[in-house]
């Protein structure tokens, strides 16, 4: 568990294909209560929208895109690299009115911030949301019930082709109060870039923990076939440093040989050159309760393992992860598919970012092929 590292924690949101044309919505008034409507509503929340689904605006992020402009009455975006027009600019009209938020999305597309930034701001807010945007409706959104629940959890795998972790087989470390296991069951619950979550299971300092999905084999196919959801951040004061507790993985079939995937490590402590093949390198961005971002998206976060890069571990003599020699791959010794994931914390051979830990702590570990175990 990494301490002290909250550090302007954003919440995240869904990608949005912003719509070309806006559209009347119909929404029933908000409820006279503290969790509906407030005195003075804030933009940084997670709404609902009407068509596609909750999304959420922080202070610097707006639909998985970066904001560089803000003001009362405007948002400035760039399209990020998973979108259909990366590096192009938008501009979105808002209003807060009585607990709800109004969007004129509009589908204009600038090449460079500056000329978004300086665009004409010609839509008015009617006072009732329904007409002002550029002579369209302004979509309306309401505050989002962001309760945990299993019927989420199942629709968020469901929707992206995924399971997670569900089974806990084994843990040679002390469970520490407040995180167990179950925490790293099901879809992550990341916290962004720039802070790390606590819906975390805690392996401790060099532990280990063995997982699997019941009645569920993972199989190979082209690209990631997994990753690990740890919750490792960056230092927003200092970009490209990281607070994070790295470790390694293996998969294995029958717990009996394992394969693991030649992990690198070195360079600084703090930055993420020279590491690669590593549980923990990258912040965990997806939240399915709050931006439902597709998980395998490299956007998402989260530490991506191919099984056709996995291979058996053949020595391990001197316990360094970095120093194991590897054999056979899965294919050579025809193995098609693999039970069970250990990820083992680094200990003192892979050290700590910026911040000290006590351990791994792993939010999920998600599957993205696999078949059913009979």
């Amino acid at each position: 568990m990494k301490h002290n590292r909250f550090i302007n924690c954003l919440f995240l949101f869904l990608n949005l294909a912003l719509i070309a044309q806006c559209a009347r919505f119909e929404d029933p008034a908000p409820q006279e209560n503290s969790s509906t409507q407030a005195a003075s509503p804030t933009l940084e929340k997670v709404w609902k929208h009407p068509t596609l689904g909750n999304i959420s605006i922080s202070t610097t992020l707006y639909a998985g895109h970066s904001i560089h402009s803000k003001s009362d009455t405007y948002i400035v975006i760039e399209l990020n690299s998973e979108s259909a027009d990366p590096g192009k600019f938008r501009r979105v009209r808002y209003e807060l009115q009585s607990g709800k938020l109004y969007l004129c999305e509009q589908s204009t597309l600038y090449d460079s911030f500056a000329l978004a930034n300086a665009g004409s701001d010609d839509a008015v807010f009617s006072g009732q949301g329904t007409s002002g945007c550029n002579s369209n409706a302004w979509t309306n959104l309401s505050l989002a019930d962001t309760t945990p629940s299993s019927t989420l959890a199942s629709e968020f795998e469901t929707l992206y082709s995924t399971r997670c972790i569900d089974t806990l087989i084994s843990h040679n470390g002390t469970v520490e109060a407040g995180f167990p296991a179950s925490k790293a069951f099901g879809p992550p619950r990341g916290d962004g870039q720039y802070s790390g979550g606590l819906d975390v299971f805690v392996i401790g300092e060099a532990k280990e923990a063995i997982f699997r999905i019941q009645n569920i084999r993972v199989t190979n196919s082209a690209g990631i076939d997994f990753k690990i959801f740890e919750n490792g951040f960056e230092n927003q004061q200092a970009t490209g440093t990281f607070g994070w507790d790295l470790g390694t993985v293996e998969v294995s079939f029958d717990q009996i040989t394992w394969y693991g995937f030649s992990p690198q490590y070195s360079g600084s402590t703090t930055t993420a050159t020279g590491k690669s093949n590593l549980v923990g390198l990258k912040p965990v961005r997806v939240n399915y309760l709050n931006n439902a971002l597709p998980p395998k998206w490299n956007f998402a976060g989260g530490d991506g393992f191919d099984l056709a890069n996995a291979r058996e571990i053949t020595n391990r003599a001197d316990g360094n992860p970095l120093n194991f020699t590897y054999g056979n791959t899965l294919a050579d010794n025809g193995i098609t598919s693999i039970r069970f994931i250990k990820v083992v914390d680094g200990g003192t051979f892979l050290s700590d970012g910026i911040v000290a830990s006590n351990g791994l702590d792993i939010d999920a570990i998600c599957v993205f092929s696999w078949q059913n175990d009979i």
